[in-house]
């Protein structure tokens, strides 16, 4: 018998927007004129799971040599800000996305689980017409590991019962964590996760929750 599915959960970025090169290439205009460039976007594509804020600090104190000011900070996090919005917002959808969303809302409860930071994220969603599909959405003031668990315990549901769709190690991580199935959209992030739960575009992970999984 097929296992019941009663929570979706769903990363953005790679999963269900081809938003990575921009938020690539958002990096390598902050820093293009920096000493370490190369070092600096090897660290940044190599740490899916910390949030940009984090990043700013930790290249400035470890490849720049030098402490984040609170004024540089910010101004960092605005610049990157007015790199990104019009690219997330135009980007591409995955193939199958909005398929996948319509197929199960309404059906399954989702629960979208970013790193953006909450007002930007809203924003694009909004910008979108993504919003509407979600129940919840947690952003960078929650790590994943951490949202997962609060999603299961807000809906009432157990992780034998959750999906976590995802395209990076961490993604998966984070769904381990919390004894919650992962399945993979194969973006350029590299998933070290069984290949036969990872899929090209939403339209093969779609496919593979209907055969895997009952919503009733």
């Amino acid at each position: 018998m097929t296992a019941r599915l009663r929570l979706l959960l769903l990363d953005l970025d790679g999963t269900l927007i081809e938003s990575l090169a921009v938020k690539d290439t958002a990096f390598a205009r902050l820093y293009a004129d920096a000493p370490r460039f190369d070092e600096i976007m090897a660290y940044h594509r190599s740490h899916n799971h910390v949030v940009r804020f984090k990043k700013f600090r930790h290249i400035s104190e470890h490849f720049l040599g030098r402490p984040l000011s609170a004024e540089e900070d910010a101004g960092l996090r605005k610049t990157f800000e007015s790199f990104v919005v019009d690219g997330l917002v135009r980007c591409p959808e995955v193939t199958g996305a909005r398929r996948f969303l319509d197929t199960y809302q309404g059906v399954v409860p989702m629960v979208l689980i970013s790193h953006s930071p909450d007002g930007e994220l809203r924003r694009v969603l909004a910008a979108r017409g993504l919003d509407r599909y979600f129940e919840a959405i947690y952003s960078a003031d929650w790590t994943k590991q951490e949202a997962i668990a609060d999603a299961l315990t807000v809906h009432g549901v157990s992780a034998a019962e959750t999906v976590y769709v995802g395209d990076s190690p961490e993604d998966a991580g984070a769904a381990a964590a919390n004894g919650v199935a992962f399945v993979g959209r194969r973006s350029d992030r590299n998933l070290n996760v069984v290949e036969a739960c990872v899929f090209a575009d939403m339209n093969g992970v779609r496919e593979h929750l209907a055969a895997a999984y009952r919503t009733e």
